[in-house]
């Protein structure tokens, strides 16, 4: 077995395996953000159509061709 030799710059066992675990549970909360932003532009766009249909609505009921 081949030990590893410490040289300046690098960071102790411990202290890398701590940033990793600090990694991993930044990366899962970065993809719930990212999956909730999802769902809320999903939820904008559903608005967005919803008022474009009343738009049209009010167009036509405007030119007189009913609702």
């Amino acid at each position: 077995m081949v030990e590893h030799t410490a040289r300046p710059g690098d960071i102790p066992a411990d202290q890398a395996a701590q940033l990793r675990s600090g990694l991993v549970y930044t990366r899962q909360a970065l993809i719930a953000a990212i999956d909730s932003l999802e769902e809320d532009l999903l939820d904008l766009e559903d608005v967005r159509n919803i008022i474009h249909a009343q738009m049209d609505t009010l167009d036509r009921a405007a030119l007189g061709q009913g609702v």
